[in-house]
């Protein structure tokens, strides 16, 4: 069966492919609201047998090119790895039921390979919500990496995004909520730091997607540690202040950045220079600090990346952008 065939375009990615299994359901009695919580899920990929498909928690669509290996993983050793044909219209696809209903998070892991993409769908992993296990059914594509790495939402309205290198494991998490009967709102957070809010009309089939799609339209990519979890993380603030400011060349500036709500005491904060880290400080009681005396004479613009923490097994506290504090170094 060939898949994302013209016409269907980027309806293509609004009905797609996929594969195979997974496993792990875990039950909330770990979660401490189990009754909240009870069809949250994980799936590390390590229950199925390697050289096989992830039977029998996923079900596949589109190619056959869904296999379990160990070449590469997050945690521990294993990790899903799919192909889409290059410059055939046959992707691979994977799906698996929900088991929540919205509000919910969604943090998965994906490497993308090299290949060179051409053909009618020339972009890498990709995630999707879908009203059943087959690429010929109505989808809500959540995002996918294009064949440049750039990380993609709104795909083909939004063609470009923030890049990320192949062949290196990133973190995604996704919020997913219905404020109300027309309108869905996601938020996104990569590796950690937060990156965008999409606030869109809902599809009329909004209601009936209850499947989770991974998908390859081309090329080779995997996915690892995927988890599903009913209700939203903490969403937090933080504030960035510097002190003295102006300050004088050599002088020690202390930059402070607080996060409300508090997260737990140990999780890091990043100062940065636009993509440059200056520096790391550790959060106590929701405050942490970065003291340095290496500013050069002029402006600087510095921020406070609060990075997400991981959201299972519980929702966590998600990332959050500080404003933009300018130091002045006379």
């Amino acid at each position: 069966m060939k898949i994302w065939k013209k016409p269907c375009s980027w309806n293509l990615i609004r009905r797609q492919k996929a594969g195979a299994g997974l496993a792990l359901i875990i039950l909330l009695a770990i979660l401490g609201t189990p009754s909240a919580h009870a069809q949250s899920w994980l799936d590390n990929f390590e229950s199925y047998p390697l050289g096989g498909f992830p039977s029998p928690n996923w079900t596949p669509s589109g190619n056959n090119g869904t296999t379990i290996v160990n070449s590469t993983s997050v945690s521990p050793t294993q990790s899903v790895q799919m192909y889409g044909v290059v410059g055939a219209c046959w992707g691979a696809l994977i799906h698996r039921p929900l088991n929540v209903t919205p509000p919910f998070t969604i943090q998965y892991y994906t490497q993308n390979g090299t290949e060179t993409l051409s053909g009618c769908h020339p972009v890498r992993s990709t995630l999707a919500l879908q009203t059943g296990p087959s690429w010929t059914l109505p989808n809500r594509l959540l995002d996918t990496f294009g064949a440049n790495d750039d990380f993609l939402t709104n795909y083909p309205t939004v063609t470009t995004g923030p890049k990320y290198p192949a062949q290196t494991w990133i973190k995604v998490q996704i919020t997913y909520e219905r404020p109300s009967a027309t309108r869905v709102r996601m938020r996104y957070w990569l590796n950690g730091q937060y990156y965008k809010t999409v606030t869109t009309t809902a599809y009329s089939y909004e209601g009936q997607l209850t499947w989770l799609s991974p998908q390859v339209p081309e090329g080779t990519a995997w996915f690892d540690d995927i988890s599903v979890i009913s209700g939203l993380p903490a969403l937090t603030k933080t504030i960035l202040l510097s002190s003295p400011n102006p300050s004088t060349f050599g002088e020690l500036v202390t930059f402070t950045a607080t996060v409300t709500p508090a997260p737990p005491d140990g999780e890091k904060v990043n100062f940065m220079k636009g993509k440059t880290v200056l520096g790391t400080g550790t959060l106590s009681g929701g405050v942490a600090t970065f003291s340095t005396s290496a500013l050069k004479v002029g402006s600087t613009k510095i921020k406070a990346v609060y990075l997400s923490d991981s959201v299972y097994p519980s929702n966590g506290f998600a990332g959050s952008n500080s404003n933009s504090v300018t130091q002045v170094v006379q």
